[in-house]
């Protein structure tokens, strides 16, 4: 283990055991649920607390309020965006400490003492500090705490590619590459655009085969996937000199969130949290007894 991991070992089985039990029961939203909970912090307990309550209560109406009020927890992931857009339209003239609002209030919640965490503040810091002009560092010196983060073991491989992508971002804002958009954000989109494929095609042998319960699965899939993609080929459109607002670039987004609330409204009058399938989850007390 590396030395500024927080997690033990008797926690990472834990809540890799947690993630097979749902990958299993096919549910690859229990498995992100399950590793939330698993979480250091004030958003595990969060997290822990809101699904004990999810799984406890016994009227619709009282899973109705719970879950609504879970959907309004998440403007923040709309609402940002948001702001950035409106700042980058000139629509508002708030300096962008304030339009990273809700960025901080989520460094807050997540503080879980690991060198990660701390690496991922530094650099909202950084990169406000210098939107804002008080610093003029280069944009290499900026993404410096990514690069630091490389140190925890825990969560090397996301690391890596993203201190790779943000890379190739600083070298074109510091003038020292003359590639287009297109080929430097090439790790943003291109994954996101072959696993959009792959569930096309996966799709097209659920028709072949008229398996209904697997192309719907699958369709869902492909459209969740689709929007981000989509989203992602607007931000590109934006950075080759096109002249649309900044704000249709996030659309698509919405209307994910649309789907996410249409949803959560029906699992919540419809499904009964408390059979649903759930691995044991280790929580940081249980993981330090049984390290």
């Amino acid at each position: 283990m590396a030395p500024f991991t927080s997690i033990t070992r008797a926690g990472s089985y834990a809540k890799i055991s947690a993630g097979v039990t749902c990958v299993r029961e096919g549910t690859y939203a229990g498995m992100f649920l399950e590793s939330a909970k698993a979480r250091r912090g004030p958003l595990g307990y969060m997290i822990r607390s809101y699904d004990k309550l999810l799984r406890e209560a016994e009227s619709v109406c009282v899973r109705l309020c719970l879950v609504l009020g879970g959907l309004l927890l998440l403007l923040p992931v709309i609402l940002t965006p948001l702001f950035v857009c409106w700042k980058v339209d000139g629509t508002i003239d708030w300096s962008w400490a304030t339009v990273m609002v809700f960025v901080w209030i989520f460094d807050f919640m997540a503080c879980n003492g690991t060198l990660t965490w701390l690496c991922g503040f530094l650099l909202h810091l950084f990169v406000v500090l210098r939107f804002d002009g008080h610093v003029d560092w280069s944009w290499i010196c900026i993404i410096i705490p990514i690069y630091v983060s490389l140190l925890d073991w825990g969560s090397f491989a996301g690391n890596a590619s993203l201190a790779l992508q943000l890379t190739f971002v600083a070298r074109k804002l510091d003038h020292h590459t003359n590639s287009s958009w297109f080929k430097v954000l090439l790790l943003m989109w291109a994954p996101v655009a072959a696993v959009f494929l792959f569930l096309v095609f996966l799709w097209c042998i659920a028709c072949y085969r008229h398996n209904s319960l697997y192309m719907r699965s699958t369709g869902l899939a492909s459209l969740v996937v689709g929007l981000f993609f989509a989203s992602q080929v607007l931000f590109l459109v934006r950075l080759a000199s096109a002249t649309f607002s900044a704000v249709y670039i996030i659309l698509p987004w919405f209307i994910l969130y649309g789907l996410v609330v249409l949803a959560s409204i029906f699992a919540a009058l419809y499904r009964n949290f408390d059979d649903a399938p759930s691995a044991p989850v280790l929580t940081p007390r249980d993981d330090e007894e049984e390290a």
